[in-house]
């Protein structure tokens, strides 16, 4: 089977935040959230809360490409932004990427 390259990626990250922190992060990750959803090639950026556990928080970004995404990703890490957020996790966070199952369709 050929490798297939789709348009857009769907880019998940669950987050595990110290307790005691959480209202904490979610200020400072609201601060952020519009440029996010602002930067070249995002196409949505979505933050949730665990209504069992506040301190799990997912964010669910999407992206026209995966260099897109790449693009935001190494700004993020030049501006030191992954060491402050990671000051708030109990956890690593666990990343995941998908493609679109309809591109990969209309691209055979």
């Amino acid at each position: 089977m050929p490798l297939l390259l789709a348009r857009s990626l769907l880019v998940t990250s669950e987050l595990s935040i110290q307790e005691g922190k959480v209202e904490d992060f979610l200020a400072l990750v609201h601060d952020r959230l519009e440029v996010s959803r602002n930067f070249a090639g995002n196409q949505c950026f979505d933050i949730f809360l665990d209504q069992e556990n506040p301190g799990k928080v997912l964010f669910i970004d999407q992206w026209e490409s995966e260099q897109h995404f790449q693009t935001y990703y190494q700004w993020r890490l030049g501006q030191g932004d992954f060491e402050t957020l990671g000051e708030y996790f109990s956890a690593p966070p666990a990343m995941h990427s998908y493609r679109d199952l309809d591109e990969l369709r209309g691209s055979e």
